[in-house]
C-alpha cells in the first residue's frame, strides 16, 4: 500500500525552466507531493 509519484522531467533548463521554478506555487506543489508520499497529508 505504498505511494508513488512520477515526476518525468529532467532538471535541465529546457524542461524545468526558470519561469516554472519561479512560479509562485512551485514550492507548494513540491511540498504537497512530498507530504503526500510520506503519508503525512
Amino acid at each position: 500500500r505504498g505511494r508513488t509519484v512520477a515526476w518525468t522531467t529532467d532538471i535541465g533548463p529546457h524542461w524545468l525552466s526558470q519561469d516554472f521554478l519561479g512560479w509562485p506555487l512551485y514550492g507548494r506543489l513540491m511540498g504537497n507531493m512530498v507530504r503526500w508520499l510520506a503519508g503525512t497529508e
